[in-house]
């Protein structure tokens, strides 16, 4: 969750120990790709299983990059 209270990720599945704190390091390296409907989202693998994804698409790739970036200095919620 971002300091403004916005949701910057979800995790698609359980989430495992250790998750959490590999999200936070290695955002910088989540992958970003266009979805069906053309947007950009982002995702971060760890060992081939996907982690973490973007809460919602963005229009230009640099919007992406810097909402993946946040996660970076974000804090985990539980819901």
């Amino acid at each position: 969750m971002a300091g403004n209270g916005r949701v910057l990720a979800r995790s698609p599945g359980p989430v495992r120990e250790g998750d959490v704190d590999f999200i936070t390091s290695m955002a910088h390296d989540a992958e970003l790709y266009r979805d069906r409907r053309g947007e950009w989202r982002w995702r971060l693998r760890r060992d081939g299983r996907i982690v973490a994804i973007s809460s919602e698409g963005y229009v230009n790739r640099g919007d992406c990059k810097r909402a993946s970036d946040l996660l970076l200095d974000a804090k985990p919620v539980e819901r």
